[in-house]
């Protein structure tokens, strides 16, 4: 065997054992990685599960909240339905003054623009607030009587609002009426013009009407409203008013002109009291007074006698 043969298999020696040496080294490190591995795949399948979890529970809470939210809304939707059902509330005292205040400058504007739509309108809602919204009305009321040519193109045949077709809309108001007894009562208005107030009044035959009537007759004090009253409630054959005209026809404060417009509504009513009544006023002393009772009572007694009679 020559030398250089020798060399080469000595030289493969070595480097077998060296080889054999460094393997388990290398099987060690491999199975570290292995076990590093592992742990952390246990690691990753770990905040898996509880990233799960918490999704889990925060499906579950937005489900609850979902919930929660649907029984809200449909207790809201109950709850608009009653009050849908009960209709508006009605206003505070201290609601309807402010509204009134409010509407009160919105009046003063419209008047500043001859915007008679918007007058009426304004006009119409201060009627629906009662009491606390009569004030501005009375204050336009006051300007159109002393200053009739400023507001001259509000005014339709002397009275305010009839020229407008929408004047129909205030006399169907719950509180015309009232509306039209504040004014008898409101010494800011001439007596002339308070009393031809009472040809407003809606002429409906009627408890409330008649009541409102005899109420605003025995707390008037003026002659020319008297009257005027005394004639509505002739006109609408106010049956409830014969007493009253009864007391004021022996009251000796009563005027000559109160007792002939008595005479005249008694004529009206035509019924069996008031022919009673103008019996005893033939025999009135002025014969102006007993001459117009003869006359309403030979009226009312023609009239009695073609009434049906009730069968027997």
């Amino acid at each position: 065997m020559s030398v250089g043969r020798s060399i080469c298999i000595v030289t493969l020696m070595f480097v077998a054992l060296g080889a054999a040496w460094a393997l388990p080294r290398f099987v060690a490190e491999d199975s570290s990685d292995i076990a590093g591995l592992r742990d952390d795949n246990r690691k990753l399948h770990a905040d898996l599960h509880q990233r799960d979890r918490t999704i889990e529970r925060l499906k579950n809470k937005i489900g609850a909240l979902q919930e929660q939210n649907l029984n809200s809304a449909t207790e809201l939707n109950d709850a608009l339905k009653k009050l849908a059902a009960v209709g508006p509330q009605p206003l505070t005292p201290q609601q309807r003054e402010e509204e009134a205040q409010k509407l009160a400058e919105t009046l003063r504007g419209a008047v500043k623009e001859q915007d008679t739509g918007s007058v009426l309108k304004t006009y119409e809602n201060l009627l629906a607030l009662g009491e606390p919204g009569f004030p501005p009305m009375v204050d336009l009321l006051v300007q159109m009587e002393t200053d009739p040519d400023a507001l001259g193109w509000l005014s339709g045949d002397g009275n305010p609002f009839l020229h407008a077709k929408e004047s129909l809309d205030l006399m169907r108001q719950e509180n015309f009426l009232q509306f039209q007894m504040h004014l008898l009562r409101n010494s800011r208005l001439s007596v002339r013009f308070r009393a031809a107030q009472v040809r407003n009044i809606p002429l409906v035959a009627g408890a409330d009407t008649t009541g409102l009537l005899l109420e605003a007759l025995h707390t008037s004090s003026e002659d020319v409203i008297t009257q005027s009253l005394i004639r509505l409630l002739g006109i609408i054959k106010a049956e409830q008013a014969v007493p009253v005209f009864e007391s004021l026809l022996v009251d000796p404060s009563t005027s000559y002109e109160v007792t002939g417009t008595i005479i005249e509504a008694l004529g009206q009513i035509a019924n069996v009291s008031a022919a009673a009544l103008l019996e005893r006023q033939t025999r009135n002393a002025n014969p102006d007074l007993s001459g117009a009772a003869k006359r309403a009572l030979a009226r009312v007694q023609k009239n009695l006698d073609q009434a049906p009679k009730p069968s027997e």
